[in-house]
């Protein structure tokens, strides 16, 4: 191993220079996981393709699960996984959109990467909710009837993706139907439901001018944003990344925005 990973960290910063450089200056917006999931897009196309492909690979790479260490039950998983994938699309279009829940365990590294999201990576209306609900009574999202949006929880033993139902905040944030109202331990914008249905707003026009946002004007989004920035302000420097209020972002494989 130690011979091994010098070589092979030389070879990859060749490979792939800038993420090497920009993580000194600037900030995430996205998990690996998230990341790979739309290579998956890419190579397979289709939803069955891409879940057999997908649980292929994570056979092969062979994560722990669990790790058997201190910590809630959440923090013993492989950090680089994600635990819930989902995806969703309307009756209008029949393109389909994923997203993963965020693979981030330990101290504030979720609460930082759901803000640097809110910031800059998820449509403004999932933003809004996300921010929303974190800071004060929350304001939610109805879509229209057409949208349509199935989560899947990695069953380790077996190597099987299998349905699962919307939890408590999805329902909150989103209104999806048919939802499990037992209270949850962690925070808004952590589920898979929030990549997807933010891609699906920022593709489907049809989608955007029929889904109805509560309080969405752009006093209240402002007041959000900058209680926001205060507080990932504060988070970064708790995990000793000193900054100030104008951040600079990086987005590897940049998804589609208007």
């Amino acid at each position: 191993t130690h011979k091994f990973l010098p070589t092979s960290c030389t070879f990859v910063k060749e490979k792939f220079p800038e993420p090497f450089e920009k993580y000194k200056t600037h900030l995430p917006t996205r998990t690996p996981f998230s990341i790979l999931l739309n290579m998956m897009e890419i190579l397979h196309c289709t939803e069955e393709k891409i879940i057999k492909e997908l649980l292929l690979l994570l056979k092969k790479l062979r994560f722990p699960n669990p790790l058997h260490k201190p910590g809630s039950k959440y923090e013993q998983y492989y950090t680089l996984e994600s635990t819930v994938i989902c995806v969703c699309c309307s009756d209008s279009d029949p393109q389909k959109y994923y997203g993963a829940s965020l693979s981030c365990r330990k101290g504030n590294a979720k609460r930082i990467l759901i803000d640097l999201s809110c910031l800059n990576t998820w449509h403004r209306f999932v933003s809004h909710a996300v921010m929303s609900f974190t800071l004060r009574a929350g304001d939610g999202i109805t879509f229209p009837e057409s949208v349509k949006c199935q989560a899947y929880l990695r069953d380790w033993n077996e190597n099987v993706y299998r349905k699962r139902r919307p939890c408590l905040n999805c329902k909150q944030l989103f209104n999806l139907p048919d939802a499990d109202l037992d209270k949850v331990d962690h925070p808004y914008g952590n589920c898979a439901e929030t990549e997807c249905l933010s891609k699906l707003l920022f593709n489907n026009q049809y989608i955007r001018e029929h889904t109805l946002m509560k309080n969405d004007t752009e006093e209240n989004f402002e007041t959000l944003t900058g209680l926001t920035k205060a507080s990932l302000t504060t988070q970064l420097a708790q995990a000793r990344i000193q900054t100030n209020e104008n951040f600079l972002f990086y987005s590897p494989m940049q998804s589609n925005k208007e």
